[in-house]
């Protein structure tokens, strides 16, 4: 992974370790409580440097251990998409933060705990963000310190460090999993080869690990299984041809996560329900020809997911 600093050169990269060194000379980083506006922008100004990441992050787990030289007047944060994992934020007041990029004094705080100030100083401590579909969590000692749902997109991540006195990054990785996408339909005959012989293939072919909810080996309950599997695919995909109320249930709770949802239905249905009559459906004649036409379409669609995230960014750029 190769970094490019976006302002103020004040960290160095040697061997294994991001090292963040703040300017000689001047302790009035204090400046950044003050009641004045433009003081306390100037005086993060001054002592904030930044750095971006080549790799691109979306499903899977950042993890690194950091040190504090200062534990009081340190502060550090990285941001994915537009979520912020910060240590030590002022704004949250808090040790531990996930917030929503934005203007650093009007983030909102999704999650916070810890106490500022109690870090140990000097002290080098494992920290760990992982990303499973629209399940966030951040973690601490491998313990969870706040956690939110939401959906990140593909991008870039960016390193923020704050202090008077040096802020030690050592052994930085990323574990990257494959997204998964969830298929939720009836199990008969006629939906199996539909899943078989064109959703599965056609979600591998892009990168996503495809599951479906009769392909769940273990002995806890089925709708908590279901439910995690909602949480942790990044999209879903359902066919909604017959009135299953369990089908449309799962479809709910995915519009709820605020998951990217394909929906499928055979032309022979009718009419869809009210509910979901405005969400754009693939619509499929149950021939071999029509399924190769929802092969296709199925395409164009996870394409349109797959380079969703450039426009993103090029948007925050």
């Amino acid at each position: 992974m190769n970094w490019i600093q976006l302002n103020k050169n004040f960290v160095s990269f040697n061997d294994n370790e991001i090292v963040y060194t703040p300017p000689a000379g001047d302790e009035k980083l204090s400046s950044i409580y003050s009641q004045d506006a433009n003081e306390r922008k100037d005086a993060r100004n001054k002592f904030t440097s930044k750095i971006k990441a080549s790799e691109y992050f979306e499903n899977g787990i950042i993890e690194f251990d950091i040190k504090f030289d200062n534990n009081k007047l340190g502060y550090f944060n990285i941001t994915l998409g537009e979520f912020v994992f910060a240590i030590n934020s002022t704004i949250s007041g808090k040790a531990y933060a996930i917030q929503k990029d934005g203007d650093e004094d009007d983030r909102k705080t999704i999650d916070k705990s810890g106490e500022l100030g109690s870090i140990t100083e000097n002290v080098f401590f494992n920290v760990k963000i992982r990303i499973q579909g629209s399940n966030i969590q951040f973690l601490v000692k491998d313990v969870v310190v706040c956690e939110a749902i939401g959906v990140i997109d593909k991008s870039q991540m960016s390193l923020k460090f704050r202090s008077t006195d040096k802020i030690i990054i050592r052994n930085f990785k990323t574990i990257i999993e494959k997204p998964k996408v969830f298929v939720i339909m009836q199990f008969t005959d006629a939906y199996n080869e539909l899943y078989k012989d064109v959703i599965k293939p056609v979600c591998e072919k892009f990168g996503y690990i495809c599951i479906r909810a009769d392909e769940f080996y273990q002995n806890s309950l089925i709708l908590n299984d279901i439910i995690e599997s909602l949480k942790q695919s990044s999209v879903i995909i359902a066919d909604i041809t017959p009135d299953n109320p369990n089908v449309f249930y799962e479809v709910g709770f995915a519009h709820a996560l605020n998951k990217p949802t394909i929906l499928l239905s055979d032309k022979k249905r009718e009419k869809l329900p009210f509910d979901v009559s405005g969400f754009r459906t693939l619509f499929y004649d149950n021939t071999i020809g029509g399924k190769s036409k929802v092969e296709e379409n199925l395409e164009k669609h996870l394409e349109h997911l797959n380079s969703k995230f450039v426009a993103n960014y090029l948007n925050r750029a």
